[in-house]
């Protein structure tokens, strides 16, 4: 039983050898799809994180008028309230 086997194995040797490239050859097909869509996914993932940056970045540039702003402000504030106490003395 052995024997035919291995008999029928190198008789259809040709056959099979094509039917397992075949299959390889589809394999290798789905294995570079799903690398493709994990590329796909990561190159959004980095935009997302780059347009996350830009927004960190406008908001600490907002924050740091804000805080200039308010600066200003007080400063502005201060002299008034010296200026009136001076007058009022």
């Amino acid at each position: 039983m052995n024997h035919l086997f291995f008999c029928w194995i190198n008789q259809n040797a040709a056959g099979l050898t094509a039917i397992f490239t075949f299959l390889y050859l589809i394999a290798t097909i789905l294995i570079f799809n799903e690398a493709r869509k994990s590329a796909d996914a990561a190159k959004k993932s980095a935009d997302a994180a780059t347009e996350a940056v830009q927004a960190a970045k406008s908001s600490a540039v907002a924050a740091s008028e804000s805080a200039a702003l308010m600066r200003q402000q007080i400063a502005e504030q201060a002299i008034r309230r010296e200026t009136a106490v001076l007058n009022w003395r």
